[in-house]
């Protein structure tokens, strides 16, 4: 590698590829967040896994006598994950380790990650076009 295009202002990520960059900012979100898997869970995970099993067991979100509404979308996607993989609480976490991952990656994958990072929270993405 030429040592004055290293020291460039455009410097090694202006030649990496976007999807090399997205995929290193990928994998070093979900591995930050990996490490708290098998932590206790939080009052609103514990609430959506009783609401998934009372969904699973008689079709409706339940938790004693009550009815749990609140993120039915992400309870009924719960219940569609258990039935692929085990009930387990580093399951039960996966899919919000591999959806922040890929927020947090959004920026860095070119236009349309940058456009949809400026939707999602009305900031410009870090690295725009590609």
């Amino acid at each position: 590698m030429n040592s004055e295009h290293a020291l460039s202002p455009a410097g090694a990520f202006g030649v990496t590829p976007a999807w090399v960059q997205t995929t290193a900012v990928f994998a070093l979100a979900l591995s930050v967040f990996l490490v708290s898997l098998d932590q206790l869970l939080h009052f609103d995970e514990f609430y959506h896994i009783l609401a998934e099993r009372s969904w699973a067991a008689d079709g409706e979100m339940r938790i004693a006598e009550g009815v749990y509404t609140r993120g039915w979308l992400y309870t009924t996607f719960l219940g569609w994950w258990f039935s692929l993989f085990d009930d387990d609480l580093v399951i039960t976490r996966l899919p919000s380790a591999l959806a922040i991952g890929q927020w947090v990656a959004n920026p860095f994958s070119g236009p349309a990650g940058a456009c949809s990072h400026a939707v999602e929270t009305g900031k410009p993405g870090l690295m725009g076009p590609s």
